[in-house]
């Protein structure tokens, strides 16, 4: 499951990342997934402060490979 993974690494990059998780069974989470072309969950998708996007994946997350994704140790 996703969940404890992320809520570990949001834990220990707090101040750092922000993340936004967001329910696509909303209404204004279907508005987002819509605009961002998130087409499955779990998804992540990371983006610099100026908007661009930097690294997809979808799936369970590994730890490793998102801090590594994210340049954070």
């Amino acid at each position: 499951m996703a969940k404890p993974v992320v809520d570990g690494l949001r834990n220990d990059l707090q101040g750092r990342v922000t993340f936004l998780s967001v329910n696509v069974i909303e209404p204004a989470g279907y508005a987002i997934a819509q605009q961002y072309g998130l087409r499955g969950t779990p998804q992540f998708v990371y983006f610099d402060n100026s908007g661009k996007e930097l690294w997809r994946k979808y799936g369970v997350p590994n730890a490793a490979e998102y801090r590594a994704a994210l340049a954070v140790p």
